[in-house]
């Protein structure tokens, strides 16, 4: 299995260091792992990966762990290092979010969801947020996913640490669970080299990871990286109460 090597650089502030983890050029997982990883990522047409090979994708990878400062927001996040190197130097200003649009309420045996606060017609715009974790869709490290997000959740501030644990359903869901169960599909650039990252990403919305699924939705998000923000609009128009 790949082994881990890790280097921190700090540039000041325990919250804003970086943390790079790397896996070993030559050891590859056994041969059982690899299949059922490529089984599960060749059968997912959405990440578009129908040659892929786990053994290979995993030589040599190399991530970074840190933190992006957005205005009165901070994420935590952990990324391939050439996927970290391609990402903008600055990013433009996200639209600003509506106001009163919606509301967290309970949701029944579905936990707790969004509801529309007022009426809200096709297209109008319900809210724009930055995520609060972002990770790759598939780890090549010989390490626990449970300690990579520990890591991750604990670089957040307090007040988004708190609002992420909220996402908790109350049953007994390690950290990973309630990430994987939360988590929306990003697209993020990658570099061209051999063994290239999965372009789609997981990332956790601390309001829009609490949209209930449903066969007929009435709201779409869009991902827009030039801004590292999630917009959610309305597709049928909701009235005030509706989820």
């Amino acid at each position: 299995m790949p082994s881990l090597n890790c280097t921190t650089t700090s540039n000041g502030s325990s919250s804003s260091a970086s943390l790079t983890l790397s896996s070993s050029a030559t050891q590859a997982p056994p041969p059982h792992v690899c299949a059922r990883i490529n089984a599960q990522i060749t059968s997912n047409p959405a990440l578009a990966r129908p040659f892929f090979d786990f053994a290979e994708y995993v030589r040599g990878r190399s991530y970074i762990i840190r933190n992006l400062v957005f205005e009165n927001f901070e994420s935590s996040m952990l990324l391939d290092k050439g996927v970290e190197g391609m990402l903008p130097a600055t990013f433009h200003p996200p639209r600003a979010t509506p106001l009163h649009t919606f509301e967290i309420g309970d949701a029944g045996d579905r936990g707790r969801g969004m509801f529309a606060l007022r009426d809200l017609p096709v297209g109008a715009l319900i809210l724009v947020e930055h995520p609060v974790i972002v990770a790759p869709y598939l780890v090549g490290l010989n390490v626990p996913l449970v300690d990579i997000y520990a890591n991750l959740f604990d670089r957040l501030p307090h007040g988004i640490r708190i609002e992420l644990s909220q996402l908790y359903d109350g049953t007994d869901h390690s950290l990973e669970d309630v990430i994987h169960l939360n988590a929306l599909g990003i697209q993020l650039e990658v570099p061209d080299v051999p063994r290239p990252e999965l372009t789609t990403h997981r990332a956790v919305f601390l309001n829009t990871s609490r949209c209930n699924h449903s066969c007929g939705p009435n709201a779409q998000w869009e991902w827009d990286i030039s801004t590292f923000s999630l917009y959610l609009a309305v597709t049928a128009s909701r009235t005030a109460g509706d989820p």
